[in-house]
């Protein structure tokens, strides 16, 4: 029988992220990880196809409308294929395109080209589900969103939505304080893996009904929703107050300050801090003008905004995105490095209940990120694929 080929890769440290481990050697086959050890007499006797400083497992964005020039909503192979190759060049091995708020029947109709162009394989990182990104937000706190497309919480037109997914959707942002809204997350989870809470004016205690009827993720904390108050404490301390919700965090230095998320991460700890890029189809692309769902953006010096000023998605990458926690975490707020890359990593593959994903470890996919010093990302592979 012929053997089946090896790759082996050796790093200054992997961190898998339940742990970091110096001198480690990983070594996959037919997209699956087979050993992970530390360098020892045996594994200086095989030696390595690859070296390098540190090796993470593929990070997964949770949430990311488009890059490259191209945006979700296209619902094309070819827009898919370009995000999918962006994406792996900044280290991200798995990602949910996301779609904004629309009319009901464009939603319909994006959503079933979407989920019909996921059934043909990308090239590099892989679409894991689509994120619906509305439409039953609150209007005060829409963002970028259309306000005329959105629409009160309606289990009927969810319904619809879940149809025309095929399957295929993965997570639903919504604002939990429309009538019928914690009636829909009941519903929704029992549809999907994860229900986030966003663009919402939700007070405090309703911020809490909507977690305990299941929603188990705050979209892009912050922002879109109202600002911490020491009287009215509202949606922000209401997921900084709890123990079942996790975080999104748009880490790119604009969405947020940094000592804010170092307030965030002192509250819930970095275990349920979600890293995401909320990234548009100008990411990896020189400033202009850029597409996001129906909605046109404007680009300045990396910064996304709608005509009116308001911010529209970012172009931030994982990549650039982890570093930056890595800057404002790991020594000023002294957190492990293995903490700040499962962010990035473990955390956003459990809420989706992938089990071989997020993790360097026998049996895991082998959707790996070689990176250097400076966390620049010098090889990617998915399912074992040097992409």
């Amino acid at each position: 029988m012929e053997s089946v080929k090896r790759t082996r890769i050796s790093a200054r440290r992997v961190v898998t992220p339940l742990e970091i481990l110096t001198d480690a050697i990983v070594e996959f086959s037919d997209g699956t990880v087979r050993l992970v050890e530390t360098e020892g007499e045996n594994s200086r006797a095989m030696p390595a196809d690859v070296s390098g400083h540190l090796l993470i497992p593929g990070m997964i964005d949770l949430h990311v409308n488009g890059s490259g020039g191209r945006d979700a909503a296209e619902g094309t192979f070819e827009a898919l294929e370009k995000m999918s190759l962006s994406a792996a060049g900044r280290g991200c091995t798995g990602f949910l395109p996301t779609l904004i708020t629309d009319r009901a029947p464009t939603l319909i109709e994006r959503l079933s080209h979407l989920s019909a162009a996921m059934a043909e394989e990308c090239p590099a990182a892989a679409p894991l589900g689509i994120h619906l990104e509305g439409p039953f937000l609150n209007p005060a706190k829409r963002g970028a969103h259309p306000e005329e497309c959105i629409q009160q919480p309606d289990a009927a037109r969810l319904q619809e939505f879940v149809r025309a997914a095929a399957g295929r959707l993965k997570m639903l942002t919504m604002a939990p304080e429309g009538k019928g809204g914690l009636e829909l997350i009941q519903m929704a989870r029992d549809h999907l893996p994860i229900v986030s809470i966003g663009h919402s004016n939700a007070d405090y205690v309703t911020a809490l009904q909507a977690i305990a009827a299941g929603a188990n993720l705050a979209t892009h904390l912050y922002n879109a929703m109202p600002p911490l108050h020491h009287r009215e404490p509202g949606l922000v301390a209401a997921v900084l107050d709890s123990n079942d919700i996790s975080a999104e965090i748009i880490a790119d230095g604009i969405h947020v300050h940094p000592a804010m998320i170092r307030l965030m991460a002192r509250c819930i700890g970095l275990e349920r801090v979600i890293l995401v890029t909320d990234a548009i189809s100008a990411a990896d692309m020189p400033d202009g003008t850029y597409r996001v769902g129906s909605v046109m953006a404007t680009v300045r010096d990396g910064v996304c905004r709608v005509e009116d000023g308001r911010l529209a998605g970012s172009t931030l990458t994982m990549e650039a995105g982890l570093k930056n926690l890595v800057d404002w975490l790991e020594r000023p707020f002294g957190a492990d490095l293995s903490a700040i890359v499962s962010t990035a990593t473990l955390q956003p593959a459990q809420l989706l209940g992938l089990e071989n994903k997020g993790a360097i470890r026998p049996g895991a996919d082998a959707d790996l990120v070689l990176m250097d010093e400076r966390f620049k990302v010098q090889k990617t592979w998915v399912a074992g694929k040097l992409v």
